[in-house]
């Protein structure tokens, strides 16, 4: 039998939900830069105040998937018990990642890679990565963090948001999964 969570967890999962909807409906709709948190709230049905308890800022709803994405490989990669090494743990983040349905992943995609205001959001998330990637690959090695480390994490971190951006500029077609695993293998 499984555990269910607690109501409040429940509920604060489907209020998260139902504002990150709400945000991705309006973005769709205005654009980024035309909408606001009021608007977001409104058609949420939450105060402005309960949103920003959700999420610290308007940047940081728009990227909240791929600040989720950063979260869930740091709980995979920084598990005391994981069985494979950091690489591996970072193949299977990407092969999740990229498989998602074709035109929400594409939607999602062209909105956080089109959107310039994006941009130091969208650095920081992959900076955390790379950072957290050498950290895990220097520990994988019995090491001190080193170059070779930093230098492996920027290309695999650096070298799927390449691939993702071509896939994107070339119209959202072709295996995006196999491509972003090129760059892993």
């Amino acid at each position: 039998m499984s555990e269910r969570a607690p109501l409040r967890e429940r509920n604060r999962a489907r209020t998260r939900s139902e504002i990150r909807e709400a945000a991705r409906r309006a973005f769709h709709k205005q654009g980024y830069e035309n909408t606001t948190l009021d608007q977001i709230a409104e058609a949420a049905v939450v105060s402005v105040r309960t949103l920003l308890r959700h999420f610290e800022s308007k940047e940081q709803l728009a990227l909240a998937s791929m600040n989720d994405a950063l979260e869930s490989f740091r709980q995979t990669v920084t598990n005391p018990d994981r069985q494979i090494d950091t690489l591996h743990c970072w193949r299977q983040h990407v092969e999740y990642f990229s498989s998602q349905p074709g035109d929400e992943k594409k939607e999602l995609f062209a909105f956080v890679y089109g959107n310039p205001a994006l941009r130091g959001g969208r650095a920081s998330i992959n900076d955390q990565l790379e950072d957290l990637m050498a950290q895990e690959l220097a520990k994988d090695a019995r090491q001190e963090i080193r170059l070779e480390h930093r230098l492996q994490a920027a290309f695999v971190v650096a070298g799927n948001s390449s691939v993702t951006r071509r896939w994107l500029h070339e119209g959202g077609t072709g295996d995006l999964t196999t491509q972003c695993l090129a760059v892993v293998d």
